[in-house]
C-alpha cells in the first residue's frame, strides 16, 4: 500500500510563510531603529540573499520536480528571479528613503514615492503573469498555476513584513 501525500495548500503555504518570516526578526530591528545615520543596507542584503535561497528551497519542495523539469525549470525561474529582484531593489530602496525621511515628507515627493511604489506593484504583476505564459506553455497549466500560486503567496506575505514595519505617514 502506497501513503498518498498530504495535499499543499495556500494555507499551508502561508503557515510556512509565517515561521519562515518569523526567522527574519533582524529585519524588524533594521527597520525600528532610528537615526538618520543608520546604514541597514549590508543587514538588508544579508537578509535577502537569505530569503531567497529559503524561498528557492520551499519552491523545491512545492513543485516536486523531476530531474527532467528541474532542467527545464531552474533556469526559466531564474531568469523570472532576476527581474523580480530589480524591482525589489527600487521597492527596498523607496522603503529605505521613506524611512530616512521620516517624519518630515513633503507632499510632493510623498507622491512621487508612492506612485513609483504602485508602479512597482504594476510591474511585478506583470512580470509573473509572462513567466506564467512561458511555464504554461513549457510545462502545463496546473504546474504554472502552482508556481503562481507560491509566488503570489510568498512575495505578499514579503510585502505585508517589509511595509507593516514603516510608521503611517503624518496626517499633515
Amino acid at each position: 500500500m502506497r501513503l498518498k501525500r498530504p495535499s499543499l495548500t495556500i494555507d499551508f503555504f502561508l503557515r510556512l510563510l509565517s515561521l519562515l518570516l518569523l526567522t527574519v526578526s533582524p529585519l524588524d530591528w533594521a527597520f525600528a531603529v532610528d537615526g538618520p545615520h543608520l546604514d541597514v543596507s549590508s543587514d538588508m542584503e544579508h537578509l535577502l540573499v537569505r530569503q531567497r535561497m529559503e524561498k528557492r528551497d520551499l519552491l523545491k519542495e512545492t513543485l516536486a520536480l523531476t530531474p527532467e523539469e528541474e532542467r527545464r525549470f531552474w533556469p526559466l525561474y531564474y531568469g523570472y528571479q532576476a527581474e523580480l529582484i530589480s524591482i525589489w531593489d527600487q521597492r527596498l530602496a523607496l522603503v529605505e528613503a521613506y524611512r530616512g525621511r521620516y517624519p518630515d515628507l513633503d507632499k510632493r515627493w510623498l507622491d512621487q514615492t508612492i506612485m513609483a511604489l504602485l508602479r512597482l506593484d504594476r510591474e511585478e504583476e506583470a512580470l509573473l503573469k509572462k513567466t506564467y505564459g512561458v511555464l504554461k506553455r513549457s510545462f502545463s497549466i496546473p504546474f504554472a498555476a502552482r508556481m503562481v500560486q507560491f509566488e503570489r503567496a510568498f512575495n505578499s506575505s514579503y510585502t505585508s513584513k517589509i511595509e507593516s514595519n514603516l510608521p503611517l505617514t503624518p496626517r499633515h
